[in-house]
């Protein structure tokens, strides 16, 4: 099999069908049944939710004008929207899974797409 020159979500969205063959493929040969761990997947979601619902207040005191004519509150104004939408695919999205006994083969598009907008905002 040949590599794509796209990579990551250009490949998901430029050319699906090769996204298909070397990322769905693999799905054939496992069960869609999976364990549901209740425990960690509600201290996972528990603990992300209550760390959004902590950001909510500093992010919107961040925003006012008097602030955000500083660079460093601009910069942990973006900081603090990156580690929000970290938290929501790597402890929400991660404890529902877990909960649930959902696994990437029972929608790969999905988890696919999740997984790289985590790493992605991880990496930054």
């Amino acid at each position: 099999m040949a590599t794509h020159p796209i990579m990551g979500l250009g490949l998901f969205i430029f050319a699906h069908d090769e996204w298909k063959k070397l990322y769905v493929v693999n799905c054939a040969n496992h069960s869609m049944i999976g364990y549901a761990n209740v425990p960690v997947g509600f201290v996972f979601s528990t603990m992300g939710i209550v760390c959004e619902l902590l950001y909510i207040p500093f992010m919107i005191v961040m925003c006012r004008q008097e602030f955000m004519q500083h660079s460093c509150y601009k910069f942990m104004f973006l900081l603090g929207i990156i580690d929000m939408v970290t938290l929501l695919s790597n402890a929400i999205i991660s404890g529902f899974q877990a909960m649930n006994g959902i696994h990437y083969c029972t929608n790969p598009a999905f988890f696919y797409v999740v997984g790289c907008i985590g790493v992605g905002m991880s990496s930054i």
